[in-house]
């Protein structure tokens, strides 16, 4: 979290931090599931409508449950996991126009303690368990994203048998009831089930030939 310099220099402490995961699934090098504070921070102020409230709610689910890593914005290798223990010790704060880290022991808002060159993230499958509604898989989709309503067992059996007339038409004359009977007859039972109209090799071959235009 790059917080910038702090509004009140000779106050500022530079905090050396550095924590270790025991879970192996976790990457501190280029994960997308590592998200900035910035923009969790943004996502729990629309939540909770009130930027200090969100950073308040956000600190304590950094302190037992949100797993957190400062990293280097000009060295890819400079990352560091934060322990919960830190977020025991300290508060994110916004101070009006940036979030910032403050020193718990009486809250003492001019005692700002800065991320020396460095950017703040969190673990986003921890942030899911927290805040599901906000930030849980299926909430990643594209805006306007919507799920395809399931097809109906005629549409799916319309689709295979126009997929197996282009294989079916490729085959010589002598090879058609064979193909049927040893791979479109199976091929139909496992992608159809009981949703397919025809129920023997003969009435699925009948139906691969093109239908004739009546005049």
């Amino acid at each position: 979290m790059d917080v910038g310099p702090s509004p009140n220099p000779n106050a500022i402490e530079w905090l050396p931090m550095a924590g270790t995961s025991d879970d192996p699934s976790i990457d501190l090098f280029d994960n997308p599931r590592w998200l900035s504070f910035e923009q969790v921070h943004r996502q729990i102020w629309r939540r909770v409508g009130d930027p200090c409230a969100a950073a308040l709610d956000f600190t304590e689910a950094l302190a037992w449950k949100v797993r957190s890593m400062r990293r280097s914005p000009v060295r890819f290798t400079d990352q560091e996991m934060l322990e919960f223990e830190f977020w025991a010790r300290h508060d994110l704060h916004w101070d009006g126009y940036r979030l910032v880290v403050i020193r718990r022991p009486g809250h003492v808002l001019d005692r700002i303690i800065v991320f020396e060159g460095f950017i703040g993230y969190a673990w986003l499958p921890d942030l899911a368990g927290v805040w599901p509604s906000l930030f849980a898989p299926s909430q990643s989709r594209s805006e306007g994203q919507q799920l395809r309503p399931e097809k109906s067992p005629q549409q799916r059996a319309e689709e295979f048998l126009a997929q197996m007339q282009v294989e079916f038409s490729k085959l010589p004359p002598k090879q058609k009831s064979a193909w049927v009977r040893d791979t479109a007859f199976p091929r139909m039972k496992k992608e159809l089930g009981e949703g397919a109209p025809w129920d023997n090799p003969d009435s699925l071959r009948r139906a691969l030939y093109p239908k004739r235009k009546k005049n």
